[in-house]
């Protein structure tokens, strides 16, 4: 399979051509960097889930191998790319909201500090947020690229018993209507 390697946070990342990647290492790089402002947790973690997980950037980049690290993506091609990129995660193929990523997750850690999700444009869904909050994440890191979405995806996540405490807007299409929204929630 034809691939190419990016790198991000010091990381090389490897991106076979069927697999989602942001618009360059540049764009990866400002949300890596943008995450790891909003959540300083991130140091003392013990366990994070990657969930719409991709290639397993944000698994690979924001925290050491010694932590617990769950990456779910539904993407046959980018599960590939996350278990070469993030050996040390463990990596299932499958939807978040599937009641199998759930089962997924609690065999690997009893206790989720942080949620990591990057979903596509369409955002969480009810299913999507009502997994994640399932998990009982103390602090979720929410990776929007579409602002409508976002206010669904906060909306629902409120619902669900965690406070929307900071959000930045991040310009990785420069002249264009798209901005993607980095925002961390916090469970009540």
């Amino acid at each position: 399979d034809a691939f190419v390697e990016e790198e991000v946070a010091g990381k090389v990342l490897r991106v076979s051509a069927g697999s989602f990647f942001q618009s360059g290492p540049d764009a990866a790089q400002l949300l890596v960097d943008t995450v790891t402002a909003l959540v300083p947790e991130l140091a003392a973690a013990r366990s994070i889930v990657d969930a719409y997980g991709g290639v397993g950037m944000f698994a690979r980049c924001l925290a050491p191998t010694s932590v617990t690290k769950v990456i779910i993506e539904s993407a046959t091609a980018a599960v590939r790319d996350a278990k070469w990129n993030c050996p040390e995660a463990h990596v299932h193929r499958g939807r978040v909201e599937w009641r199998e990523a759930a089962a997924y997750v609690e065999a690997y850690t009893d206790d989720v500090d942080l949620v990591v999700a990057d979903p596509a444009r369409r955002g969480l869904a009810k299913a999507g947020a009502a997994a994640i909050a399932g998990w009982s994440p103390a602090v979720i890191a929410l990776v929007s690229c579409d602002a409508a979405s976002f206010g669904r995806d906060a909306a629902m996540l409120a619902e669900h018993g965690y406070d929307l405490t900071r959000v930045v807007a991040v310009d990785l299409f420069p002249q264009t209507h798209h901005v993607e929204c980095v925002s961390r929630f916090d469970r009540r």
